[in-house]
């Protein structure tokens, strides 16, 4: 049983790793952000992206973390997983320097939905506890059709717990497992800086992303060293992929958030919506969170 466990764990890692180089070479289409909620299925209700809305603005306001919703027709051609690591990267939600950023995904046609959490977050947002989050709220409502209800329920917990309201400690708290988490934070914290280097001397800036998800997916997965193992994969994958983002004009370090480098934005696009909408603050994820299918 232990060894078939293992085996699946794999199997999801080595997906998600072929994801990330599959956003590299896919023909993938960003949305732009509107505001907090974008609704690009037309699932919600007017009230139901009100109350979305409102519970965004109410955590904003009292906190100064960014929650964002997302619902799209389709993730094709990367899995949900990938998708969210992309336009989290693409829109940074989070403040610039706290990461305090969570984004909701909801992909309609693969049935999935994945938060996608800042490292600043993860602290009070573990995978585990978004899992329970997940699986206690917003998995019931979605098999019984009623999405606007689950993704509202779902943000609502979540926002409460990273706004540290009343009886927030018990939102979908899960037993401590303990050992190495330490350990784990400090690999997350001192891979970025390296592969932030190593992408900037091979001018590489995909070494960035698939480094980080790899470290985040092997830890996700297998802990401390899987995280490391993870690490390993994910500069070899990252020097197998092409120099430029798709769409960008080369490495730029210092690029904007609009051009073809390295800025804020991650992937190259600017952030910037419609409507006025200006954009968020800059937040990084380093690939935390949780995911289900219903």
């Amino acid at each position: 049983m232990r060894r078939r466990r293992h085996a699946v764990r794999g199997a999801i890692f080595l997906a998600m790793m072929l994801g990330v180089a599959r956003v590299a070479v896919g023909d993938v289409s960003w949305p732009s952000a509107r505001g907090f909620v974008n609704d690009l299925a037309g699932v919600l209700s007017g009230e139901q992206a009100s109350a979305l809305e409102g519970i965004a603005r109410r955590l904003k306001e009292g906190s100064g973390a960014e929650l964002v919703i997302a619902i799209v027709p389709s993730v094709a051609p990367l899995d949900p997983k990938s998708y969210a690591v992309g336009l989290f990267e693409r829109w940074g939600p989070g403040r610039k320097g706290r990461d305090d950023g969570v984004l909701i995904l909801l992909a309609m046609a693969e049935r999935r939905i994945e938060v996608e959490v800042g490292y600043g977050l993860e602290g009070v947002l573990p995978d585990g506890r978004v899992g329970r989050i997940l699986d206690t709220v917003a998995v019931p409502h979605f098999r019984e059709g009623r999405m606007g209800e689950g993704l509202v329920a779902t943000a609502e917990a979540l926002a409460q717990v990273v706004g540290g309201a009343e009886g927030a400690d018990a939102i979908g708290a899960v037993p401590e497992e303990g050992g190495n988490t330490l350990l784990q934070m400090l690999l997350i914290l001192g891979a970025m800086p390296l592969l932030l280097l190593l992408a900037t001397v091979a001018k590489r800036p995909m070494l960035l992303l698939s480094g980080m998800a790899g470290v985040a997916g092997g830890m996700s997965l297998f802990g401390l060293l899987g995280g490391l193992i993870g690490l390993g994969l994910g500069l070899a994958v990252g020097f197998l992929l092409p120099k430029t983002f798709p769409g960008g004009s080369g490495w730029g370090p210092g690029g904007g958030a609009g051009g073809g480098g390295l800025g804020r934005g991650g992937f190259g696009g600017g952030r910037g919506g419609s409507g006025g909408f200006g954009g968020f603050g800059g937040g990084r994820s380093g690939g935390g969170g949780a995911g289900r299918g219903w």
